[in-house]
């Protein structure tokens, strides 16, 4: 079966490689496309200018030191990233300064990673951050016009499982139980459907 791939990149940071790793592999299940790693400030900096990284995952257990300041130069490299933080102490989904940040403790189960995510993501609108694929955009568009799965299927002349794929991923992706809830969140983050 052909699944589209996300136009979302992303890089980890975090001094540790199995950390780096297991967190590039949650951002992977969350339907991110592209994620690349570093092992410090500058290596980040880097990477997420050179990437036009769209969101970064931090760890600043790295360093205090360089906290805010580093989280503010990332927002300001090329792909201006959404940032999640993590920082010991920090209540899930909690905001810098910047709408642009969101902190999470590291001891954060997986589920609130994945909702922190999807706040980033939904949070800056399609033209920033695009949470869906250009296909389940598609699809999603003709759920908004009301299309059931196998006019959508005729359509876009696709299969029926992919077509029931694409509706599972968006719903996923957009935190929605319903076709309605679906465009309701799409359109209050700013995608046009």
């Amino acid at each position: 079966m052909h699944h589209d791939r996300s136009d979302v990149r992303a890089v980890v940071v975090s001094p540790r490689r199995l950390m780096r790793i297991a967190l590039s592999n949650l951002l992977r299940a969350q339907g991110i496309g592209s994620v690349g790693e570093a092992s410090g400030y500058t290596e980040a900096i880097i990477a997420a200018d050179a990437d036009r990284a769209q969101l970064v995952v931090v760890d600043l257990e790295l360093s205090t030191e360089h906290g805010a300041g580093f989280l503010h130069e990332l927002r300001a490299t090329g792909g201006n990233p959404g940032v999640l933080a993590l920082h010991r102490g920090s209540s899930p989904g909690e905001t810098g300064r910047d709408r642009g940040i969101l902190l999470l403790d590291p001891e954060a189960a997986p589920a609130e990673l994945a909702s922190a995510v999807q706040t980033l993501c939904a949070g800056r609108g399609a033209h920033r951050l695009p949470c869906l694929t250009p296909r389940q955009l598609e699809v999603l568009g003709l759920v908004a016009k009301g299309y059931s799965n196998d006019e959508i299927r005729r359509a876009l002349a696709i299969s029926l499982p992919t077509v029931k794929q694409h509706v599972r991923d968006i719903f996923a992706r957009l935190g929605a139980s319903s076709r309605l809830e679906a465009v309701y969140r799409a359109r209050a983050s700013g995608v046009v459907v």
